[in-house]
């Protein structure tokens, strides 16, 4: 029988607003035989949890108020009986599209865990999954990224952005043209994108002066106008590949009519257009991979972190709240403030956890 009897955790009571986002003590959840329970050490942020909290994105299509959280990293506290491959002590890293990580103690599927190398911590851990799995699958499997090419990379300083970055200099020559906020240039130069551009200039005309040709790789986060624009920079046999929807947010609540302008500036994909230019258009939602196929999910994962392992992968931490913070957390990312990952830690945990 656990000793904890309750655990602190982040509810969504209500969509938009920061009032609505709360932590309350929960009690715990028995163990089942396929599960471990997990003491959780800290909790990753995403884009994807705002879009949840202003109910953007149904996480599962379930009701409020909802348990909060994707992703976190802990320490293993209890086995199920039908457990092989862990054992009591174990550090991992964790997943759930059904919410609920953003607490101090979990119960969930051994299917759903990783075991982290020994050098990595937990902040760096929280992460790992959401972020860089996005990123090599974008990159590497629908990008086919090859020795020498280019990539535009929209939200070069968030989360995902930083690890496309880091994972598309794993390959020879690539070159990396990134966008993002002034005041994240430095940062964002410095993690290996070569040029840097702010969001308010004419990224086409500044494209076409590097490269006449154009780019091999568009990593897109926007929707809008700016979709059929980006195209024209898209060479033949070029992807371009829907990572996000980041400018659907403009601020704690949710604009109708901002959402449906921005679905209607972005045009319908003609396939005979596609046809001539030879171009490829693809979207990328982790989420729903994990359910149709949670091996391919898994090895693959595993395969990244052999590139961390090897030192060419480091997550990039810009601010680390406790639960009782976490208002603040959504904060900095609504106001674009933040470069690389958010992380969440249990409030009583915060001021001594070596994570």
């Amino acid at each position: 029988m656990s000793m904890l009897q309750t655990s602190e955790s982040v509810k969504l009571i209500n969509y938009g607003g920061y009032e609505n986002i709360v932590t309350e003590m929960v009690p715990t959840v028995s163990l089942q035989k396929e599960q471990l329970k997990i003491k959780v050490k800290a909790c990753g942020v995403n884009f994807c949890d705002t879009l949840i909290w202003q109910g953007i994105y149904k996480l599962n299509n379930q009701a409020l108020p909802l348990a909060m959280g994707i992703e976190c990293a802990g320490i293993v506290e209890e086995v199920g009986e039908d457990i092989q491959d862990f054992q009591k002590g174990d550090r991992v890293m964790c997943w759930s599209f059904f919410g609920g990580m953003w607490t101090e103690s979990i119960c969930l599927p051994a299917t759903n865990c990783i075991k982290i190398p020994a050098d990595m911590t937990y902040k760096e851990a929280a992460s790992f999954p959401i972020n860089y799995l996005t990123a090599y699958l974008a990159v590497m499997e629908f990008g086919h990224l090859k020795p020498g090419q280019v990539i535009l990379l929209q939200m070069a300083a968030g989360g995902v952005g930083c690890a496309v970055s880091q994972l598309a200099k794993t390959i020879e020559n690539v070159t990396i043209i990134g966008m993002a906020s002034s005041g994240k240039h430095e940062a964002v130069l410095k993690n290996g994108v070569s040029h840097c551009f702010d969001y308010d200039c004419n990224i086409v005309t500044e494209v076409q002066k590097l490269y006449p040709k154009g780019v091999d790789i568009i990593i897109s986060t926007f929707l809008g106008s700016e979709v059929n624009s980006l195209r024209q920079v898209l060479k033949p046999m070029g992807q371009f590949i829907f990572i996000g929807a980041a400018n659907i947010l403009q601020g704690e609540r949710r604009s109708i009519f901002h959402l449906i302008k921005l679905w209607w500036q972005t045009n319908y994909i003609n396939p005979i257009e596609l046809i001539n230019k030879n171009h490829s258009v693809c979207g990328l939602n982790i989420n729903n991979l994990f359910e149709i196929d949670p091996e391919y999910f898994k090895t693959t994962l595993e395969k990244i972190l052999r590139l961390f392992e090897s030192g060419k992968l480091k997550p990039i931490i810009h601010s680390t709240f406790p639960f009782s913070e976490v208002k603040k957390a959504f904060e900095c990312i609504i106001q674009r403030k933040n470069i690389g990952k958010l992380i969440l830690i249990p409030s009583k945990d915060f001021s001594s956890i070596d994570a």
